[in-house]
């Protein structure tokens, strides 16, 4: 039994029994990040062939490299998803290498810390271009394929910070309860072509990303966020693969438009 806090044991392989997604085709949006990462290589674990697109060449093959470890058939591809025709074209490779595309995961996120008073139009517009803006677009465009394939899943990435108010995160927040929102309405709209849409909220990962923001003052910020989460640690990325397996799985091929929060319990209540 792991102590309470402790980290969970990483790099579990799934026995051939546990592969719950063996020959499906799962695309990553945002796939050389931290949870992208961890991701890939849970879905390859679970037996699933992948397509992943980043903005960073030398990642992405890092990545690549990664995954024929794995004995995973990956696919890879340079885009920006705010621009229409690279996603476009990362789908159209996806599926003339493929054949079809099972299920996206729509992870490419940024931020911007700044307090709202200080937060620039520039600020504004990229976050909500990547955040929300580049969920529509690979959304819409992966979409597409499945409503001819008569199935497919959609697994959009928010935030705690879609329904809990923070400071210093205006634009962010704003644009992750867009997400929210908009896979309600996708879920709505595309079930009628066998399309299932769900979004997972984690909480505080520690990600490259994030480490400079928690340890900026020294650490204290760090230890005040762990001091309300019930479950006493923050994620790591390999805590959201499992919610991200299961809802790509046929175990979960009745919900739809509902949103799997991991944060340790951070959002249940108020410590005192």
């Amino acid at each position: 039994m792991r102590r309470r806090g402790s980290a969970p044991i990483a790099g579990h392989t799934l026995s051939a029994h546990e592969k719950p997604l063996t020959g499906k085709v799962i695309f990553i949006a945002g796939a050389t990040g931290g949870i992208g990462i961890a991701a890939s290589l849970a879905f390859a674990r679970a037996g699933a062939c992948l397509a992943l697109i980043g903005t960073n060449r030398a990642r992405l093959d890092a990545l690549k490299r990664q995954l024929d470890g794995e004995n995973c058939d990956a696919y890879i591809y340079v885009a920006d998803v705010t621009i229409a025709r690279q996603v476009q074209r990362a789908v159209d490779g996806a599926v003339k290498k493929f054949k079809r595309i099972d299920v996206l995961v729509n992870n490419a996120g940024v931020n911007v810390r700044k307090p709202f008073l200080d937060l620039t139009e520039k600020d504004w517009d990229r976050i909500v271009d990547v955040n929300l803006k580049g969920v529509f677009l690979v959304a819409q465009t992966v979409a597409r394929r499945m409503a001819l394939q008569k199935s497919g899943v959609i697994i959009n990435t928010a935030s705690v910070a879609s329904f809990v108010g923070r400071n210093n995160i205006a634009a962010y927040g704003a644009s992750k309860g867009g997400v929210e929102m908009l896979s309600k309405c996708m879920a709505m709209e595309l079930a009628e072509h066998g399309i299932r849409v769900n979004t997972i909220s984690p909480g505080m990962v520690s990600t490259p990303l994030t480490e400079a923001f928690l340890n900026a003052d020294g650490g204290r910020r760090k230890r005040r966020i762990i001091s309300a989460i019930p479950l006493a640690r923050l994620a790591v990325p390999e805590d959201l693969t499992g919610a991200l397996i299961f809802l790509a799985s046929p175990t979960a091929a009745y919900i739809t438009g509902q949103t799997i929060v991991v944060d340790g319990g951070w959002t249940t209540g108020v410590t005192t």
